[in-house]
């Protein structure tokens, strides 16, 4: 269901993508690459515990929305900085499986894929959670931000 669903929105984008926005192979393979080492500068920041490190992925944009089970938790990039603080001293260490990058227009990309996280401190794993994640990345600030998200979480929190 959810490839179909990408598919109907990447069929409707670029139906509605100027034709001076279309990407060649090459671009759009560049862009996925680009997306997928920002995601792993992203965990690895999560994973060392650098909380501050992980708030710069995320766009700093009016239209920043996180949603996570059916209901949005973050309007902005301060919602998320309050979030994170109660896991200060702790890694977010996070793996992600059967990614898919999909390369919209230039500076666009959609994200779509499994995830696990382990929250944990000098002490062992505080609680970890999993589900399904697919993101809306910008190409800002010179990066890849996090504009949108939506997190379905397949395991509770333990």
């Amino acid at each position: 269901m959810r490839r179909i669903f990408l598919l109907l929105i990447s069929a409707i984008g670029g139906a509605c993508a100027p034709r001076d926005m279309a990407l060649s192979t090459a671009h759009a393979s560049a862009m996925a690459d680009s997306v997928r080492t920002a995601l792993a500068e992203f965990l690895r920041a999560g994973a060392a515990g650098q909380l501050d490190q992980m708030l710069a992925f995320y766009a700093d944009d009016p239209g920043f929305r996180w949603v996570e089970d059916g209901a949005v938790k973050a309007r902005s990039v301060e919602d998320i900085r309050r979030g994170l603080a109660g896991l200060q001293g702790m890694r977010v260490e996070t793996t992600l499986e059967d990614t898919e990058v999909s390369p919209a227009v230039p500076g666009v990309a959609s994200v779509a894929t499994r995830f696990q996280t382990r929250v944990a401190d000098s002490s062992g794993t505080k609680f970890s959670f999993g589900g399904a994640m697919t993101l809306v990345m910008v190409h800002r600030d010179g990066g890849w931000r996090i504009l949108t998200g939506h997190s379905s979480s397949s395991s509770p929190a333990r």
